[in-house]
């Protein structure tokens, strides 16, 4: 597909499209994954990238999302780095949106093979972090009364 048969679509309307879309055929907590990764693409695509139409994208912006996620952009106020996982899963959520768009002639066909994935080491697949045995009660009293 050429750049001239891109149908313009604003980030936001295409991330609609591709959650829309996957009602049929994914899990509600994948639904849910992908919406949170993909409002810190759209808030990227918004605020730091200006990109207003997916059809403006490029490898480039990609990158630069990359780099933005990775160093806390969209991490509700935190600026550190976020897990090499985390970033991992973002990514690959940006991935798999973007041949979707691919689809619906928003992007290039081959875009999506331009979102730069980290390489993940084996102690970056597991999380080593722990929860004190004190705030297990606690935890678990606040999940049975409001997270039915």
């Amino acid at each position: 597909m050429s750049d001239d048969n891109l149908t313009p679509v604003t980030p936001q309307k295409a991330v609609d499209l591709h959650l829309d879309s996957m009602k049929d055929d994914s899990a509600e907590w994948t639904r849910t994954s992908h919406k949170s990764h993909l409002r810190a693409f759209t808030e990227w695509c918004r605020e730091e990238g200006g990109i207003d139409n997916m059809n403006d994208l490029s490898g480039r912006d990609l990158y630069e999302f990359r780099v933005w996620r990775r160093t806390g952009g969209y991490s509700e106020g935190m600026d550190e780095e976020i897990a090499p996982k985390t970033l991992d899963s973002a990514l690959t959520t940006v991935r798999s949106f973007l041949r979707f768009c691919s689809q619906i002639e928003a992007v290039p066909e081959d875009l999506y093979e331009k979102v730069p994935l980290p390489t993940l080491s084996q102690s970056d697949e597991v999380s080593d972090s722990t929860i004190s045995p004190e705030r297990v009660p606690r935890i678990l009293d606040y999940l049975c009364r409001y997270e039915y």
